[in-house]
């Protein structure tokens, strides 16, 4: 695995299994990746039991934070993706399968005009 950075969020997603996230967390880590969490939540509610360093986006949206605040992330995991928001180097970017499905779709068409 490439150098990479994860961002795992807190509520509801690291905290649905401290222990199982913990061991992916080292896995991931073996691998090479850099392991983060980004939390909405404000500083003034501490999070002390994840492992590793720990961002406080207080509400901003995750990826609009982690731009502001230089922090690349290439994978997120969170249980709310619409608190992450729309990530910056992937603006106007689409999905390998959203490409694929709209060549099929196309060729789909094309094949029922031609009847």
């Amino acid at each position: 695995m490439p150098d990479i950075t994860v961002a795992i969020d807190y509520d509801e997603t690291f905290t649905t299994c401290r222990k199982t996230w913990t061991a992916v967390i080292e896995l991931l880590r073996q691998s090479g990746a850099n392991v983060i969490c980004i939390s909405a939540r404000f500083p003034n509610c501490p999070i002390p039991d994840f492992p590793g360093q720990v961002y406080y986006a207080c509400g901003q949206l995750k990826g609009e934070y982690a731009e502001d605040n230089g922090i690349k992330v290439d994978v997120w995991i969170d249980d709310w993706p619409s608190c992450i928001g729309e990530v910056a180097h992937r603006r106007g970017v689409q999905s390998p399968q959203s490409v694929q499905r709209r060549q099929l779709f196309n060729r789909m068409m094309a094949g029922l005009t031609k009847s």
